[in-house]
């Protein structure tokens, strides 16, 4: 079994913390050190484990690409009614979609 062994300067102070984080540090330092199979297949378990949880790290936040996509924006005043908005909006839809063949759909938003 191997024991780590420290020596203590006299004039050193050890607080109650950083003597219960040496004494924790030294028994998994041992337990660590007599179970080596174990240690090594936890390792890689957690390895395994980050590698797979990172992979996709970052990709929540990028938005869904549209490409192809034109987007118009037409704001009307803010004394319009909702039937007139709505109107205008069927108007500007039909005019896009026969002037131009290589329209799939339009998506419109009153509001």
């Amino acid at each position: 079994m191997c024991k780590l062994l420290f020596t203590k300067n006299i004039e050193e102070k050890e607080n109650i913390i950083s003597r219960f984080c040496s004494n924790v540090i030294i028994k998994l330092f041992n337990i660590s050190f007599k179970a080596k199979a174990i240690t090594i297949a936890v390792f890689i378990g957690l390895l395994s484990i980050c590698v797979v949880k990172f992979m996709n790290y970052g990709s929540e936040f990028l938005p869904q690409l549209n490409e192809g996509a034109i987007y118009i924006r037409a704001t009307l005043p803010n004394s319009i009614n909702l039937q007139e908005s709505t109107r205008i909006t069927k108007e500007m839809k039909t005019l896009l979609m026969k002037d131009a063949d290589e329209i799939d759909f339009i998506l419109t938003q009153t509001g």
